[in-house]
């Protein structure tokens, strides 16, 4: 993925009448896994094209699927939950998902906004063809030590001594989940976070949202940060204000569990030289070592 295929891209789309003439190709940053392009005509078109990798790739925690964003963009989009999208075109350089771009900024200090955000979507209905994903204490703690089986430093011997004993039962209703709500993914657009990039969404525990979104590794990776006490405090309370299903007492022993699975996660990466997550990886051992009661 070394090359930027924008010509063809722009073939492709005039091909399929998305396009009516070459336009200003800009590419935006914060992906990890796809690329993603703003274009601009002079018809004052306004989208964005994001293409996924030719051949599968596999993630032990973060899936990607092409197919599964489109469904979500068409079913989210009428809610203001996401972009609305234009097309979804199979192309020579891979898949590929054009959607209407949103004019706004990345979240920022705006707890609130995404807490609203997140419970309205765990309120929707299910939708169709969505992966299952790990849900209760016993799943999660299987995601982990089988992320921890592929990984051979002194430190997964150290984490596998923070696994948590909790026991958490399964949701007793399993809602549609972003899986992948960090900071780089919610845009704040007329006062109203929407969610973009859903190429791993999922049918599984509402909880699993909250708590990649205050996991204190997925904010250091797109904000060089951590969210202080008061902000978790207040994204918690504002989420309980518009979820009348949920459960805090619950959610803080699943907290715990999310968070050793993501500490596993950062291992593994890197493990396998990505060494943006070293330090994220740390951050996420040490909220491990504190219990979490504390700063909800």
């Amino acid at each position: 993925m070394e090359s930027l295929p924008t010509e063809q891209l722009t073939h492709e789309l005039i091909d399929h009448g998305i396009l009516k003439a070459p336009a200003e190709w800009t590419q935006l940053a914060g992906g990890r896994s796809n690329r993603v392009w703003h274009l601009r005509t002079n018809n004052d078109l306004d989208l964005c094209v994001k293409l996924y990798p030719k051949d599968p790739w596999e993630n032990p925690l973060f899936a990607n699927d092409p197919l599964g964003e489109h469904t979500c963009l068409k079913a989210l989009a009428p809610h203001g939950l996401s972009p609305t999208p234009v097309a979804f075109i199979e192309t020579s350089v891979g898949p590929c998902l054009v959607y209407e771009h949103i004019s706004g900024t990345i979240l920022e200090d705006q707890v609130k906004l995404i807490a609203q955000c997140l419970a309205q979507l765990h309120q929707l209905p299910a939708l169709d063809g969505l992966r299952d994903a790990s849900v209760g204490s016993e799943q999660i703690g299987e995601d982990g030590l089988h992320i921890l089986g592929m990984c051979q430093t002194p430190t997964k011997m150290r984490l596998r001594n923070l696994m948590p004993d909790t026991y958490v039962t399964f949701v007793s209703q399993r809602r549609m989940i972003h899986a992948d709500p960090v900071p780089a993914n919610i845009i704040v657009s007329e006062g109203k976070a929407k969610l973009i990039d859903w190429q791993c969404p999922a049918f599984g525990d509402p909880a699993e949202d909250l708590c990649h979104f205050l996991s204190p590794a997925m904010q250091w990776l797109y904000c060089q940060s951590i969210l202080p006490d008061v902000e978790v405090s207040s994204f918690i309370s504002s989420y309980a204000k518009y979820s009348a299903a949920f459960d805090k007492s619950r959610f803080l022993d699943l907290r715990a569990w999310y968070s050793w699975r993501i500490a596993a996660y950062c291992l593994w990466q890197v493990e396998h030289g990505n060494s943006a997550y070293q330090r994220p990886l740390e951050l996420e051992i040490s909220a491990l070592e504190k219990p979490h009661a504390k700063i909800a």
